[in-house]
């Protein structure tokens, strides 16, 4: 885990950072609502931080009224946000840094580079806004900021449901964490601010290079107000992420990471995730197979099939690097994949990594394709939880129908994860359409 500190404030409140990694230096403000170690425990955020710390000295920070960072009484505003960021910056004693400001950290970042323009090298807009009335109507941003004051449950499950639409979370986890992050008072008191700020005057002084992020069917902050940001800063790109998850590192990683990579001249995307640098994942869309090893030879046959037909492919065949974390890598490969292939057998049924796989698969809203191997008589539990997936029946069929159908059903979950094209993947033209389902 980071390494987390605390320093004072010119107005002495206590801010909680933490430090990872090692080489040039990188800020992240993530804006709010935040959690040192909330976040931490998240695994998506946890591989997007430990991503950039392979290559970057990572610093990332609570503002002040959020996570470990001093809550009760403390005085709110842009400017006072700003303040602490610059005071973060002198206390780690950096003289050129990448600032990356996510959010409703965005008028931060935006308001800090405007002003010093000599420290940041680069700097990343990450689903942001230069003004907060442009967010939503005004009854809509009045009624958030009362049901965040005093029906906060109602009000985390709403902003848990536009930030991340396709995130399966309880109500009651939601608003556990977002009692960990904020409190009621403070939350109204963030978005208020968040809904007043307006930083377009200070787009024209920023002088760093900067790359514009946004995914493009967010529902907390439209992409129209992203491509905005890159309309007014000089010398900004903007980069379109084909995700509705408001948090990029929520969304698929990899395509983030490349855009990122792209900017910075880093290479950010391991090579298990991404084999094919040179293609763009919208065109070669990212499936995880699950399978267990008893079936290698069959298994290995189908995505060494998959991968001449167009797709990038995550399969565990013992190749992950010394030193990483097993479970991690593997949680963090459904986590950005655009399907999910469960390969079912006897011995798939009794793996616990596979059902652990499935689990979190389904728990990630990840679109699953069924491959039934062999006839096997599957549990109840899992036999509700795949009733309505698409399925092909592998030991009924002839190997030509039995491609033909997977095309189709690796069609299917692709137009589940939105990935559309104008026409047919090389891997669908000349295949029939037969029924793909439980049959």
């Amino acid at each position: 885990m980071p390494t987390q500190k605390f320093l004072l404030t010119r107005d002495n409140v206590r801010i909680a950072y933490s430090e990872s990694g090692s080489g040039p230096c990188l800020v992240y403000v993530r804006g709010w609502m935040s959690h040192l170690d909330v976040l931490w425990e998240r695994p998506g955020f946890r591989r997007f931080i430990q991503t950039l710390s392979e290559h970057y000295h990572v610093v990332r920070y609570d503002m002040r009224g959020n996570g470990l960072s001093e809550r009760q009484g403390v005085k709110i505003s842009l400017e006072l946000m700003v303040s602490d960021l610059e005071d973060l910056i002198d206390h780690l004693q950096w003289n050129h840094f990448v600032l990356w400001a996510a959010s409703f950290g965005g008028p931060t970042g935006i308001a800090y580079a405007s002003r010093h323009p000599k420290r940041v090298e680069h700097l990343i807009l990450d689903g942001t806004y230069a003004r907060g009335a442009k967010i939503a109507p005004p009854m809509r941003r009045l009624l958030l900021v009362l049901a965040l004051r005093f029906f906060p449950e109602m009000a985390f499950s709403l902003l848990s449901n536009a930030t991340v639409p396709e995130t399966n979370r309880s109500g009651q986890k939601t608003l556990d964490i977002g009692a960990k992050m904020v409190t009621p008072k403070t939350g109204a008191q963030l978005y208020r601010l968040a809904f007043k700020t307006d930083v377009t005057r200070m787009l024209s002084k920023i002088q760093s290079p900067t790359l514009v992020m946004h995914a493009l069917q967010s529902r907390s902050i439209s992409p129209r107000l992203g491509r905005e940001l890159a309309g007014l800063i000089p010398a900004a790109r903007f980069v379109g992420l084909d995700t509705s998850a408001q948090n990029s590192w929520e969304g698929d990683q990899v395509q983030m990471l490349k855009a990122v990579e792209e900017f910075l001249g880093v290479r950010l995307v391991d090579p298990a995730l991404d084999p094919d640098p040179g293609a763009a994942t919208s065109d070669r869309p990212f499936i995880f197979v699950s399978y267990s090893h008893t079936d290698s030879a069959e298994v290995l046959a189908l995505t060494s099939h998959l991968q001449t037909t167009g797709f990038n492919m995550w399969v565990d065949t013992g190749g992950i690097k010394p030193g990483k974390n097993w479970r991690e890598e593997i949680a963090a490969a459904v986590q950005v994949c655009h399907g999910f292939v469960l390969c079912v057998s006897e011995a798939a049924l009794q793996s616990d990594h596979c059902l652990r796989e499935l689990n979190f698969a389904l728990d990630e809203r990840r679109p699953i394709l069924v491959v039934f191997l062999e006839p096997v008589t599957m549990p109840a539990s899992m036999r509700m939880s795949l009733a309505s997936r698409q399925a092909i029946y592998r030991y009924k069929l002839e190997e030509t129908d039995f491609k033909q159908q997977l095309a189709v059903g690796l069609q299917e979950i692709m137009r589940q994860a939105g990935i559309h094209s104008g026409e047919e993947p090389g891997f669908l033209r000349g295949h029939a359409r037969p029924d793909v389902g439980d049959k």
